[in-house]
């Protein structure tokens, strides 16, 4: 697939009435191949992906994955306070990382950290290291 799948996570906002030859996600291919008549399928997972998009050499690419992934987590581990409820959002991630394909994890993460953001979710999250007054309390 030569990373088609992996691209396929930069279009995915465009809907197919705009974008026609909008290729078909990885689960959907796995189906069409494997599963004739479905249109998805459970069995598909990152590694099965990476293996699809680049053959052998995806052997290669899992340390390379495994060291932006130790490497995103010690530059959020610095932060926890700030963003701690992304913090958990990354974790459960990282451990459906290894059931799901990876636009759908790359697609959930974006709703989510647009969600933490536009409802303003982390203000005040770590309120309890300083008790606000009763009467702001009161005024909720």
């Amino acid at each position: 697939m030569y990373g088609a799948s992996y691209a396929r996570a930069l279009f995915f906002i465009f809907p197919r009435s705009l974008y026609p030859e909008k290729p078909a996600n990885f689960a959907y291919q796995l189906a069409a191949l494997y599963e004739p008549g479905e249109n998805t399928s459970f069995g598909a997972t990152q590694l099965g992906e990476l293996y699809a998009n680049f053959g052998p050499v995806s052997v290669l690419l899992l340390p390379f994955v495994t060291v932006l992934i130790l490497g995103a987590s010690e530059k959020l581990g610095k932060v926890t306070e700030k963003h701690g409820l992304l913090s958990g959002v990354l974790f459960l991630l990282s451990i459906w990382f290894a059931r799901s394909t990876f636009e759908d994890n790359f697609i959930t993460f974006l709703f989510a950290l647009l969600l933490i953001w536009a409802l303003r979710l982390e203000r005040d999250l770590l309120s309890w290291k300083q008790p606000r007054p009763i009467s702001a309390i009161a005024s909720v």
